[in-house]
């Protein structure tokens, strides 16, 4: 099991290295996420990139993404499985589109996190009305 704010990063990473690429943006948002929000109170900061990396590295074995999300999805309880995929769709959507990459990981984390189909819905929604910009970003 992780920490609950261990496990809102990881859920961050893993989307923001769907594509194989971390830019600068995907880090300082994530910087900026465990800054400001509540849910992060009393996080250590300063341990953010070792936190992701410890994710990162979990992700380069063997079925590394499904026992990252595995692990994920066992540590959140009450609604922060909710807040976990709004994080993740946040990371989707930051460079203004959410590539194929990103969906699909975004796919098996609602599995993981055991959301169904509405709910998701929802938090896709809320992000896509967060990051609006000329043209709407996809969730597939």
């Amino acid at each position: 099991m992780l920490a609950l704010q261990t496990a809102l990063i990881h859920a961050m990473v893993i989307v923001a290295a769907a594509d194989g690429d971390m830019p600068d943006s995907e880090l300082k948002h994530m910087g900026n996420v465990c800054r400001t929000w509540p849910i992060f109170r009393g996080f250590d900061i300063d341990t953010l990139p070792d936190v992701a990396r410890e994710c990162a590295v979990m992700l380069q074995v063997e079925n590394g993404m499904e026992k990252a999300l595995a692990r994920i999805g066992q540590s959140l309880r009450g609604g922060t499985g909710e807040t976990a995929y709004l994080l993740a769709c946040e990371m989707a959507a930051i460079d203004g589109d959410a590539n194929w990459q990103e969906t699909r990981v975004l796919s098996q984390m609602r599995t993981a996190l055991g959301l169904g189909r509405l709910e998701a819905a929802c938090l896709e929604r809320a992000t896509q009305a967060r990051y609006r910009a000329a043209e709407p970003i996809r969730f597939q």
